[in-house]
């Protein structure tokens, strides 16, 4: 069995335990009066989006975010973000903090001298349910940029079912 195919599962955390738990017991918000509006494609579709909703929505894509540069970083542990990615989006931040390890010469999930922050996130919302993301990664001297597609799944609530690392 290959490394990447077995998915691990922690049952203690430890100090960087991912804490999501308010985002679980949240029921979705109704849109009210004050959605905003976002215009979307060639045609400028209008998309309504309740205020409160989008902000809850895109504070728990940050702590995604953050979380899978941390998981990379080797701060985290792969196995905090398996219910919040989809399979092959997992597999492919295992395989990223393997090659990142090897390429720095240090153990997986072991820390990188210099850790990355998530300074700018921005969301835009294409289709109902469907959250896309493009945030601005700060890491040492240099910033990097990272897309991700967020997808609500009627069984898990959010799932990230892209994250894309330039």
């Amino acid at each position: 069995m290959s490394v990447l195919s077995a998915v691990p599962f922690a049952e203690v955390q430890g100090s960087l335990a991912l804490d999501l738990a308010p985002y679980l017991e949240a029921e979705p918000v109704a849109p009210t009066g004050t959605a905003a509006r976002h215009e979307v494609g060639p045609d400028a579709d209008v998309v309504p989006i309740d205020r409160r909703e989008r902000a809850e929505t895109e504070r728990w894509a940050r702590h995604i975010v953050q979380a899978a540069l941390e998981v990379v970083g080797g701060v985290r542990p792969s196995s905090q973000l398996v219910r919040w990615l989809s399979p092959t989006v997992y597999a492919d931040l295992r395989r990223r903090t393997h090659l990142l390890a090897l390429a720095s010469m240090r153990e997986p999930e072991r820390a990188h001298p210099v850790r990355a922050r998530l300074q700018t996130l921005h969301a835009s919302y294409p289709t109902p349910g469907v959250l896309e993301a493009a945030a601005r990664v700060r890491h040492g001297q240099r910033s990097r940029a990272v897309a991700a597609r967020f997808e609500r799944r009627a069984d898990r609530g959010w799932v990230c079912t892209a994250l894309d690392f330039a």
